[in-house]
């Protein structure tokens, strides 16, 4: 998974859109969602074994613009109720 504190705009955008490493495209984005409970975009991208430690920092390009997004454990839900809530 990836998540970013930007907004990224999706409405009416189609999938999949390229993942860059340094500068190559090594995968691509299947999903991009605003996670309200969150305050980040978090989705979805099959990228290359070597860009999937957590937190390394990809380039999203969306129709839209072009998006920092670090990689991140899935889920990106809190099953057992861990994190605080304010």
């Amino acid at each position: 998974g990836f998540a970013t504190k930007e907004r990224i705009p999706t409405d009416g955008t189609l999938f999949p859109w390229p993942v860059y490493g340094e500068n190559d495209v090594i995968g691509r984005a299947t999903i991009a969602v605003w996670s309200p409970g969150l305050k980040k975009t978090i989705g979805f991208a099959v990228v290359d074994l070597d860009h999937t430690a957590d937190g390394t920092a990809l380039t999203l390009v969306s129709p839209n613009g072009r998006y920092t997004v670090n990689t991140t454990p899935v889920p990106f839900v809190d099953p057992e109720k861990k994190r605080m809530r304010g």
